[in-house]
Order: C-alpha cells, then sequence, then structure tokens
C-alpha cells in the first residue's frame, strides 16, 4: 500500500482519537485516549548506528501508536489480537484445542488464556516463566501433529536457521491446523537479509535491532513458508476494515500470515 492511503488512514485514527472518540486495545478490550509511543527512540538508535529503514519502510509497525497503556500489547500484538478472537470463537461449544505460543507475550498470553476452550502452553529456549524449555529449530520434546493451532510471532528473526523452524513448526501442527506467523519485513528489501553479524552495531547496522539475524522480504516470507508445506493467508486492512484498523491503531500496511497446513 503507498504512502498516500498509510497517511491517510493514520489522519483517520487520529481523528477519531482527537475529536473525543476512543482507541480500543484488541488484546485486553479497553478503550483509552493514549497510546505509547517509541517513534524518537527508535529514529535515535536507527541514526547512531545508520541503519537504512525508516519505521515506515516496515511492513507492520507503528511506532507512534506503539502499544496498550493499559495491557502493554505492541501494534502486533493487537493485530493478532484482531484475527484470533473470531477464530477460537468459532471453536464448537464442548471442544477444546491444543495451542502453543512460541516466545509469548504477557498481554497475547493472558488473552489466550482468558478462552477456557484453549488448552495453552507456552515455549521458549531462554525466557523464564514457559511451560516447554524448546528449541525453535529443534522441537524435539513435542510429537508429530500435535497441536491445532500455534503462534510463532517475531521469532524467526532471531533464529539461525529460520527454513527448518519452519519445518518444525508444519511437522508438528495438526492436519488443517493453523498458525500465526508474524516477523518484521522490509517492503524495500528483495531479497532477504541475512549476512553475518557477530556485534551489536553490526546487526543495528543491517536488521535494525540489537539480536536479529535477519530482516525479510515480503515476497521471500511467503516463499520460505510455502517451501516448508504452509498454505499462506494474507490478512490486512481489505479483510479486517480500515476502520478497525484506525480504531486498534494499527498502520494500513500492516498484514498478519496465517499458515495452513497443507
Amino acid at each position: 500500500m503507498g504512502t498516500k492511503f498509510r497517511a491517510f488512514a493514520a489522519r483517520i485514527y487520529w481523528q477519531i482519537r482527537c475529536s473525543g472518540g476512543t482507541y480500543r486495545c484488541a488484546v485486553c478490550g479497553v478503550s483509552v485516549n493514549s497510546s505509547r509511543n517509541i517513534g524518537q527512540w527508535y529514529s535515535s538508535q536507527r541514526e547512531r548506528y545508520a541503519f537504512d529503514h525508516d519505521v515506515s519502510d516496515f511492513e507492520t509497525l507503528n511506532a507512534e501508536v506503539y502499544s496498550c497503556p493499559r495491557c502493554q500489547a505492541p501494534h502486533r500484538d493487537r493485530l493478532c489480537a484482531l484475527s484470533l478472537d473470531p477464530r477460537l470463537a468459532e471453536i464448537p461449544v464442548g471442544e477444546r484445542i491444543s495451542f502453543v505460543d512460541f516466545v509469548p507475550t504477557a498481554p497475547v498470553s493472558a488473552f489466550l488464556k482468558r478462552h477456557s476452550h484453549v488448552d495453552y502452553r507456552s515455549a521458549d529456549l531462554y525466557m523464564p516463566g514457559v511451560d516447554d524449555r524448546v528449541d525453535l529449530c529443534d522441537l524435539e520434546i513435542y510429537g508429530d501433529e500435535l497441536f491445532d493451532p500455534l503462534m510463532f510471532s517475531r521469532v524467526l528473526k532471531d533464529v539461525a536457521n529460520d527454513r527448518r523452524a519452519m519445518g518444525e513448526l508444519v511437522r508438528i501442527l495438526a492436519p488443517g491446523g493453523w498458525a500465526v506467523l508474524l516477523v518484521p519485513i522490509s517492503q524495500r528489501l528483495q531479497p532477504t537479509r541475512e549476512a553475518s553479524a557477530d556485534t551489536v552495531e553490526e546487526r543495528w547496522l543491517l536488521y535494525g535491532q540489537n539480536d536479529h539475524m535477519r530482516l525479510h522480504s515480503k515476497s521471500d516470507f511467503v516463499t520460505r513458508l510455502r517451501d516448508a508445506g504452509f498454505t499462506n493467508s494474507k490478512f490486512g486492512a481489505a479483510e479486517f476494515g480500515v476502520g478497525k484498523f484506525a480504531l486498534c491503531g494499527i498502520t494500513p500496511s500492516s498484514v498478519l500470515y496465517v499458515g495452513t497446513k497443507q
């Protein structure tokens, strides 16, 4: 989507907010009139390390309306919740699903645990307090086709071999199961940028963060998911509605990828 369309949707949001309307967090459901801004901080870091992207170059990022002041859910978590809520509501009464959330955030964990029919598990190699201690590239503790849905948000940028991790996700996903998949995507790059970077300075220069190992391009990310065995669906402003995106503080260029096991 072009710059003019993004600016138009942003104006809608600010008109709603400044005219007495409310901003609604899709994760905690609370209406507020403010949000946390990281735009200035990110711009200063970008200039310090000479990173060649601005915040507007990312497909899914709202640095000006970044996180909910109540539950701290960032932009990406709010986008995930918009997709998860109706999907979970469609599960028949009395049926239970097994849901694993890799590298969970506190807001989304609380959101998923509120759904009584979800058998929720959290997983990571280093994060304290998770249910399962796992290597994201080798999920050997899980059997084949074990989970109905799963969530892998913003993780593939950090693993040494994202293709292998995608393959493991397909293996543990039940037939017809779906996965919420989200990574930082550059709208400028082709192909994915994943040169070796051993220092904080090098990672900031190449990827715009101190712990990232790659920066995905859009077409390459979709190709890697397909090659791993996912049928990809993309959900953006056209599916959710520009007004809903604006109300939830989500940029109109944002896209959520949902992979279904082929």
